[in-house]
């Protein structure tokens, strides 16, 4: 009988550490090798790049007692002397010192903390999980979130540097330039000399230190995010310009009234052909996608239509404000009158750059959804239609005619009135009758708080594609919380992943996964790798002992 028990005992032991030997390396290797956030952890504080290139060689080299200090002071006190002025001591202190914009930012011991880098990063690496996780419609919505936030960042930047160059560079270094050589030319040219230098040194300096210009670019790009919404600056000139773009002017009459009027529409001199070539694509493919593009296009309700072709080529826009503009510039200059001139100039290049961050803010707001979302998420999910036609031997004709249909569908609707190509346009050449997007995804408010893809919160805790945490904690797939009651078995807390049961408290105190089979813990991962593979071990051992000295007895 106790030869019995002993062999029982023996099997039990072996038999067990071989089992929890093998269920652990089950559980490890279910685990995606993947690291959540990759791109993030590389430009991180101390990650790869920080290290590399901030801890190793921006630190120790910008400041006032960094190593670069002893030559640039030596340069700065050379300019001084030969000048006469302070101009060097001070371009030098806003470029490498304490005081300037890349020691406050880049040099601050970490190189990006958020931004358009940060939020770029964030956004990738929830890409990178979900087509590392397999999950197709979650990689499209988080890329088209990357393409939103990455467009509203950086139309924001060019926004801000646009008004900056404006009030730092035109209205002050400019400005001032213009008087010092007036006072030059009407005074005592020596000490005009002087003070054009200095005057030049300290709005270069102003320009790049801690309050400038260069400060707010590198913030936006590395440190913060868009501050605002871009205005549209409305137009404020009529003249010589004006006159060629406006209705009925030159470029008007040229472009508009006598190509772009007769070709565009319904009724349209390119009807013939197009309605024809929509018609063969139609029998081709059994669908309307021929027809629907064409109309898209070219059609009577299409945004080229609707914009270009409605009589009137340019009405406002990027293109209009620019024309207005150099109007007002062109006649100050007429008139003499230098300190309007350097105004206008201002005026100008601020209402370029809020411009241009519209336009581009709008067109990468509706290509994330318009095409990302819409044409390249309705064609992964139609190819997986058709892949599981052909599987199953289903209709495969069917499902390629909803594909064609599909993709005929989207990009009516990109290249229609209502679509991207509208807005674009729009937002060049203007239109006094738009008919945009509406919201959600309306142009004129890329941050529409009620937007799920918020370019102002990329990481919005309401977002289902939060770049920040791809597993929402509420999801039964979170890796921090198992199989969210699945995984214990009847009698444990059925809430926790890896709970016991109460047969089993022993395994439990001590960290392991409730005893319910290698099932469970290669689904979870839930416990760690080590102290399972120990404990099989262990086990294992044991039993061996037991045989070796029964053998030896």
């Amino acid at each position: 009988m106790r030869t019995f028990y002993k062999r029982a005992l023996l099997g039990t032991l072996l038999a067990g550490g071989i089992t929890l030997f093998g269920a652990t390396i089950a559980a490890n290797a279910a685990e995606p090798p993947v690291d959540a956030d990759l791109l993030s952890s590389v430009v991180a504080d101390d990650g790869l790049v920080d290290s590399l290139v901030g801890d190793s060689i921006v630190d120790p080299l910008i400041g006032d007692d960094g190593a670069v200090a002893p030559v640039t002071d030596a340069v700065a006190d050379v300019v001084d002397e030969a000048t006469g002025t302070t101009a060097g001591t001070e371009i030098v202190e806003a470029v490498v010192g304490d005081d300037g914009a890349v020691d406050d930012v880049v040099a601050d011991g970490a190189i990006v903390e958020g931004g358009t880098v940060g939020t770029l990063a964030a956004d990738v690496d929830a890409v990178i999980d979900d087509v590392a996780a397999g999950d197709v419609d979650a990689a499209v919505d988080d890329l088209a979130t990357t393409v939103d936030d990455l467009g509203a960042n950086v139309g924001q930047t060019v926004t801000d540097a646009a008004a900056n160059t404006d009030d730092q560079v035109v209205d002050g270094l400019v400005a001032d330039a213009l008087t010092d050589v007036d006072g030059i030319l009407s005074g005592d040219p020596d000490a005009g000399l002087d003070e054009l230098v200095q005057n030049a040194g300290e709005n270069v300096a102003d320009a790049l230190d801690s309050t400038g210009l260069a400060e707010d670019a590198l913030e936006q790009t590395l440190e913060g995010g868009p501050a605002s919404t871009p205005a549209t600056p409305v137009d404020d000139a009529d003249g010589l310009l004006t006159g060629l773009t406006e209705d009925d002017g030159l470029i008007d009459g040229l472009a508009g009234d006598s190509i772009l009027d007769p070709i565009l529409g319904d009724d349209g001199a390119l009807e013939p052909v197009t309605d024809a070539v929509g018609g063969l694509v139609d029998d081709l493919t059994g669908t309307t996608a021929g027809t629907g593009i064409v109309d898209g296009l070219l059609g009577g309700d299409s945004g080229m239509n609707d914009v270009v072709g409605d009589g009137i080529l340019v009405e406002g826009g990027l293109v209009g404000n620019l024309v207005d503009n150099a109007d007002n510039t062109i006649d100050d200059l007429l008139d003499g009158d230098l300190d309007a001139v350097v105004d206008d100039l201002g005026t100008t290049v601020d209402d370029l750059g809020t411009d241009l961050g519209t336009t581009v803010t709008n067109a990468t707001e509706n290509t994330a959804d318009q095409v990302i979302d819409g044409l390249v998420g309705d064609a992964l999910g139609d190819a997986s239609n058709v892949v599981d036609e052909l599987v199953t031997g289903g209709d495969v004709a069917g499902a390629i005619s909803d594909t064609v249909q599909n993709v005929g569908d989207n990009v009516a609707d990109a290249a229609d009135s209502t679509g991207l190509v509208d807005d674009l346009l729009t937002d060049v050449l203007g239109d006094t009758d738009p008919a945009g997007p509406v919201d959600p995804t309306d142009p004129t408010d890329p941050t529409d708080p009620t937007d799920p893809t918020d370019p102002t919160d990329p990481t919005d805790p309401t977002d289902p594609t939060d770049p920040t945490d791809p597993t929402d904690p509420g999801d039964g797939t979170d890796g921090t919380d198992g199989t969210d009651g699945t995984d214990g078995i009847p009698g444990a807390d059925g809430t926790d992943g890896t709970t016991g049961s109460p047969a089993f408290t022993g395994a439990r105190v001590i960290g392991l996964p409730s005893a319910s089979g290698a099932t469970d813990l290669a689904t979870t991962g839930g416990t760690s790798p080590w102290l399972g593979l120990l404990l099989g071990l262990v086990l294992a051992a044991a039993g061996s002992v037991l045989v070796s000295r029964r053998r030896s007895a």
